[in-house]
């Protein structure tokens, strides 16, 4: 939601051979062949507040919608934004799926970037600003009935998607149907409080949801980052909510060009776009497509990225080795943003497995990972904070219930859990991806954690494409090294350990329950309580093993101005000063 920069110090020497052959490597990515689709399977992806006041002009009548004609003006003066360049994003791959709304095990890896790619192509009822707050996005006015059970919802007009056919509320009804039979958190939500029927569309720019009862975070639901309803045409948002969209159009300042399986995908700056008339903020208000074309590069080497970054191959690194702030903060060529307040990893342990069924076995588990010694393994101590908040440490929902259970115990109280449990020497398989730097240090350090405590273990830690496809069977693993961010899991309402993960974590009614309330509640006071209740059964259930928080790094070069991390790193608003 905010962002600090790191600034200069002695800059980094590159081996003039390595960035040679990294210079070529990535000409051969600029210059590769024409664009072809992506290669989507065709098999199922399954799986497992009161009224606002209407917006409205002088005229009352509404706000008149600003056409933004995009020129080529004269260079700007250094500090303005400017029109023009292509920005290049070196992030972890090969990309999986693309489709921003569909979730499914086996490729919840690639969420990430469907979800970065996706903030710039869709847009949605709502949007995040730079707070994290809900703001109208393709609505224009909007309004609640006095009982709380309808909401009406007026587009925006003159609004049209990327293949130039006008936005409906028909299309934004087909979109959010589909996204509600999928398998987020907050999809599961809107389901269980809504009708099967639940939204109508008295004209084509008129949009009503009815609900079984009142859901203060109706809006919230529709507003989140990740997983997102976006508005898609009614040709793709007819597709089966289990399998991925073909076409990726929507509404954003940005269309999609093209996916280059194992290389990169690519967008391009749309030139029809209509802009909100307030002021941006986050992905709210005026968005400004200001670089003409932004390729997400695939280097699947935490090393290769940050050459690649210092030789002036790539821009930015998305996901950048926290072990390299140092360096890189000291580089006088390099901006060090740090996205606050960042993520979260841990430790899954799989209730399909045989070895974490029982409640004891995890604890055993949960007690034997040190959490400061794996934090440490992750990089620089000032990235990361140990914190027993499941919904972050010094945010709005900070409580510490269960923190006696929060950091491990050390090997000797795991070794008597496990003694006095009903594990059977089953082999637990440590699985994470060798190449993603946030989470690749982990994985031998959770697998010698367990293996100490009396635990079988075997560890694998293979490149990103492997890693989802060892997915798709249980059997080729137990416990997964991961994290989320706070912009897919910050509160109950996106936490994905808290139901549609029975892979992933032990699934619970009473935490489930505890949503539920908390999503029906409208008083903060007692959503605090059922958060506390939330971080002790966490905690006592050892669903999952909470390791420490860090910062989202994204190192970039200093020609790039404007960049937004206040969720996933966004580049509308952004500029390139070359």
């Amino acid at each position: 939601m905010q962002y600090a920069e790191s600034l200069t110090g002695t800059s980094l020497r590159l081996v003039a051979s390595g960035a040679v052959a990294l210079a070529a490597f990535a000409l051969a990515i600029a210059c590769s062949q024409q664009p072809v689709s992506p290669p989507f399977s065709p098999e199922d992806f399954g799986a497992s507040s009161e009224d606002l006041p209407p917006l409205a002009g002088p005229d009352r009548d509404g706000i008149e919608l600003e056409i933004i004609v995009f020129t080529s003006p004269t260079p700007a003066p250094p500090g303005e934004p400017r029109f023009g360049g292509s920005l290049r994003v070196a992030w972890t791959g090969p990309v999986i799926r693309l489709d921003p709304v569909i979730t499914d095990f086996y490729t919840f890896a690639s969420e990430y970037h469907s979800a970065s790619v996706g903030s710039h192509l869709f847009e949605s009822l709502f949007r995040w600003d730079e707070n994290g707050a809900a703001q109208p996005s393709l609505v224009e006015k909007w309004s609640m009935s006095a009982d709380g059970l309808q909401f009406s919802f007026s587009l925006r007009r003159g609004i049209t998607f990327h293949d130039s056919s006008p936005v409906t509320s028909e299309d934004a009804r087909l979109s959010l149907d589909r996204w509600k039979s999928t398998g987020s958190t907050q999809a599961s939500l809107v389901r269980k409080f809504t009708p099967s029927s639940w939204l109508q569309t008295p004209d084509e720019n008129t949009l009503v949801a009815s609900l079984q009862q009142p859901l203060p975070s109706f809006i919230d639901l529709l507003s989140q980052p990740n997983l997102t309803p976006y508005v898609m045409p009614r040709s793709q948002a007819l597709r089966q909510p289990r399998r991925s969209v073909k076409e990726l159009v929507g509404t954003g300042p940005y269309a999609f060009t093209a996916w280059r399986p194992g290389e990169s995908v690519t967008v391009e700056r749309f030139r029809e776009y209509v802009a909100r008339p307030e002021p941006a903020s986050g992905y709210s208000g005026e968005q400004t497509a200001w670089i003409e074309h932004i390729s997400w590069v695939d280097i699947n080497d935490p090393d290769l990225q940050i050459a690649a970054l210092l030789a002036g191959d790539v821009d930015v690194v998305d996901g950048a080795d926290l072990s390299a702030y140092g360096r890189l903060s000291d580089d006088p060529s390099i901006r060090v943003l740090r996205g606050l307040p960042g993520n979260r990893s841990l430790v899954y342990l799989s209730p399909a497995s045989s070895a974490f069924r029982e409640p004891q076995v995890r604890l055993a588990a949960q007690a034997a990972i040190d959490v400061a010694a794996a934090m440490g393994a992750m990089g620089d101590s000032e990235l990361w904070s140990l914190c027993p908040a499941v919904y972050w440490c010094d945010g709005p929902l900070d409580v510490r219930d269960g923190e006696d259970l929060y950091g491990g115990s050390g090997p000797a109280r795991a070794g008597d859990l496990l003694a006095g449990s009903d594990y059977g020497g089953e082999t637990v398989i440590v699985l994470g991806a060798s190449d993603f730097a946030w989470t690749a240090p982990l994985v031998q350090v959770v697998a010698d954690a367990l293996r100490s405590a009396g635990f079988e273990v075997e560890s694998t830690a293979t490149d990103y494409l492997t890693y989802g496809g060892l997915l798709r069977r249980t059997g080729n693993y137990t416990a997964l090294i991961g994290w989320y961010g706070h912009w897919g899991g910050g509160s109950p309402l996106t936490d994905p350990t808290l139901g549609s993960a029975g892979r992933l974590v032990a699934e619970h009614e009473q935490l489930i329950e505890l949503r539920n309330r908390y999503a029906l509640e409208p008083d903060s006071a007692r959503r605090l309580e059922m958060v506390r209740d939330i971080n002790r059964l966490r905690f006592e259930l050892a669903t999952s093993v909470l390791l420490g928080t860090f910062d989202h790094i994204l190192p970039t070069t200093r020609d790039l101005k404007g960049v937004g991390l206040f969720a996933l790193p966004y580049y509308a608003n952004a500029w390139l000063e070359r």
